[in-house]
């Protein structure tokens, strides 16, 4: 998974209201934080780059958050 991104398709304040107040999950956040070398996109977050990884991976696509979903669109050489 190193050279991957992970999507993660949560909306942490509806997951509260429902009741699931945990969602995503700590451990698994971190998980994936350190096996995509900090490539995640959570759907209820704008992307952030918090390492080196991270920001060449920013560098490369466009993003258009919108308040129910993310549409990216990405080059692939």
């Amino acid at each position: 998974m190193s050279s991957s991104v992970a999507f993660v398709p949560v909306d942490h304040k509806m997951a509260v209201k429902k009741g699931w107040g945990k969602m995503p999950l700590e451990k698994l956040m971190t998980e994936l934080n350190d096996r995509t070398k900090g490539r995640v996109v959570r759907a209820d977050q704008k992307y952030e780059s918090k390492t080196r990884q991270g920001e060449e991976f920013l560098n490369t696509l466009s993003t258009r958050p919108n308040e129910l979903f993310y549409e990216w669109s990405m080059m692939l050489s």
